[in-house]
């Protein structure tokens, strides 16, 4: 009994050769990356085959289909071609059928989901080599050929669009630029990811009224694992009572970052208090050392000796206590400003970026993080962002 091909067309121009007449694939399916449609049957000769091969351009893979129009395997076409330029190879050769020549390979229903598809070929489609895979209908025949290359790129764009939402979320939870002024009392922030998204992160936030809660941590690593751990930081910051103070929240995101991350992610990080009432200031630098206090045209490093967040389970920060004067700045900053390098693999350096910061202590500070910025850009000249950056200026202003 005959069984029928799938639906194809027949051109009188090709001895073996049959194109597939594809219908629209669902959305989100394997089959919308389908792009190759040719097949032969398993009778048909190499020489046919070659030859109809004159005919056609931007082919490279056709399907090997049997008797009932189910899919054997593969041609690819560049080796075919290969194979069959070789010296006597057309005559030797071309009386074999292409059965001969055909590559096995797996085949998936042309309506299954482009992720459930891409979870079975985890480990190939990570392979250099480019690999093809047939398709096949509800009938069970030949329905169209995609690559690992077409997949790669499919789940490519869908990362694509995920990084997008990934971005906006964050940039939602840390602005890129902020600032904010009022009388006695001026803050400006600056965070770029390197990446996107990052692990650097900044907050501030007026408790209770003249009473800040302010910090700016690092994660270790970078890029959308790392954005995990700020975007909880973030939630965290937004719902904490800072009434009940500083160090009982540090222990929180500790616990948080231990138990959730297990040592796989750590953070660095500068927590402070400041109180306009009496310009008290609490510092508790966790691992960060990346805090400066501008006063008269000296940086001063209020560092103080706690481990980083995330790896030990008992945690008893112990703050530094200062005041702060009419006219000083508080600078927190990331590694990525003093880390970064020039085409020669030079840092910029903290010793550059302190003088930046003391010059310009007399400025307004948006201007003071702009000329920051603008120097670490000149800096690196062609060379990538090497990590993320971000910044956050407070500045006790001198009242009038």
């Amino acid at each position: 009994m005959d069984h029928p091909l799938p639906a194809c067309l027949a051109d009188d121009t090709f001895r073996c050769l049959r194109l597939y007449l594809p219908p629209a694939s669902p959305v989100g399916s394997i089959g919308r990356l389908a792009n190759q449609f040719y097949f032969v049957t398993s009778e048909a000769t190499a020489k046919d085959l070659i030859e109809d091969l004159k005919h056609l351009g931007d082919v490279w893979a056709i399907g090997v289909v049997n008797r009932k129009g189910e899919g054997l395997g593969i041609i690819t076409v560049s080796q075919f071609q290969a194979k069959m330029s070789l010296p006597f190879a057309y005559d030797v050769l071309g009386r074999h059928k292409v059965l001969s020549m055909m590559e096995p390979t797996k085949s998936f229903s042309w309506d299954k989901h482009v992720l459930a598809v891409a979870e079975k070929l985890e480990q190939e489609v990570e392979q250099p080599k480019n690999s093809y895979y047939l398709l096949k209908n509800a009938s069970g025949t030949f329905a169209g050929i995609f690559s690992s290359k077409d997949l790669l790129i499919s789940m490519f764009k869908v990362y694509r669009q995920d990084l997008k939402l990934a971005v906006t979320i964050q940039t939602e939870m840390i602005p890129e630029v902020s600032f904010f002024e009022k009388p006695g009392l001026q803050i400006h922030a600056f965070c770029k990811m390197a990446k996107g998204v990052g692990g650097d992160f900044y907050a501030y936030k007026e408790y209770a009224p003249g009473r800040w809660a302010v910090l700016l941590c690092d994660v270790s690593g970078k890029g959308a694992a790392a954005s995990l751990v700020t975007t909880a930081l973030g939630g965290m910051f937004s719902l904490y009572d800072f009434d009940q103070g500083m160090k009982p929240f540090i222990q929180k995101v500790n616990e948080f970052v231990l138990k959730t991350f297990r040592l796989e992610r750590y953070l660095t990080g500068v927590f402070l208090t400041f109180s306009e009432q009496d310009s008290k200031l609490t510092v508790y630098d966790m691992g960060h050392r990346h805090l400066r206090l501008l006063r008269g045209d000296k940086a001063h490093e209020l560092s103080s000796e706690n481990p980083f967040l995330g790896f030990v389970p008992t945690l008893d920060p112990q703050p530094r206590l200062g005041i702060l004067h009419p006219g000083d700045t508080i600078a927190l900053f990331s590694d990525g400003f003093a880390e970064q390098q020039d085409a020669k693999g030079h840092e910029f350096g903290l010793e550059r970026l302190e003088k930046i910061l003391t010059a310009g202590r007399k400025e307004d500070l948006p201007h003071l993080a702009d000329n920051l910025r603008s120097a670490v850009k000149v800096f690196r000249g062609d060379q990538p962002r090497g990590d993320d950056q971000c910044l956050l200026l407070l500045r006790l202003k001198i009242k009038d």
